[in-house]
C-alpha cells in the first residue's frame, strides 16, 4: 500500500509563476495567462499540486484545470485522458490510477482561468517504483 502522507516521497518536478501578457492592462480572455506545459519523466501515478496568486479576490476559489495527455511511444498523437478542477491555496491530489509507465508519454497542462493577473503553480510526483 502506498502511504502518501510521508512528505520525503513526494519530489517536486514543476514550479512556475505566471502572470499576463500586458500586465497594465485588466485580464480578458485575449490578455490572459497562457496555458503551462510540462512533461516530466513518469515515475508515479499520484501527482500534488498547489496553486496560490497574490491578486486573487478573496471570493475566488477555482485555480485552473490540470489536464493529462497521452499517447503511444512510436508516434505521439495527444489525446485527453483526464481533466480534474484544482482549487487555490490548498494542495490536492491527482491520481492518474489506469496509466502504466511501460504504454504512454504524458503530457500535464495547467489553464488558470482568464480573470487572474498572476499565478504560482507547484506540481510534485510521488516518488514509487512502479
Amino acid at each position: 500500500m502506498t502511504d502518501l502522507s510521508d512528505n520525503d516521497s513526494w519530489v517536486e518536478i514543476f514550479n512556475r509563476n505566471l502572470i499576463l501578457p500586458d500586465i497594465n492592462s485588466p485580464p480578458t480572455r485575449e490578455n490572459r495567462i497562457a496555458a503551462v506545459e510540462f512533461s516530466p519523466p513518469f515515475n508515479s501515478p499520484y501527482l500534488r499540486i498547489f496553486c496560490t496568486s497574490s491578486t486573487a479576490k478573496d471570493t475566488w476559489v477555482l485555480a485552473g484545470w490540470i489536464t493529462i495527455y497521452i499517447g503511444s511511444i512510436e508516434n505521439f498523437v495527444p489525446v485527453r485522458f483526464f481533466s480534474k478542477k484544482i482549487f487555490l491555496d490548498e494542495w490536492q491530489l491527482v491520481e492518474w490510477a489506469n496509466i502504466t509507465k511501460q504504454t504512454t508519454q504524458l503530457k500535464y497542462d495547467f489553464q488558470p482561468p482568464f480573470w487572474f493577473k498572476d499565478m504560482a503553480i507547484s506540481v510534485e510526483q510521488y516518488q514509487e517504483i512502479i
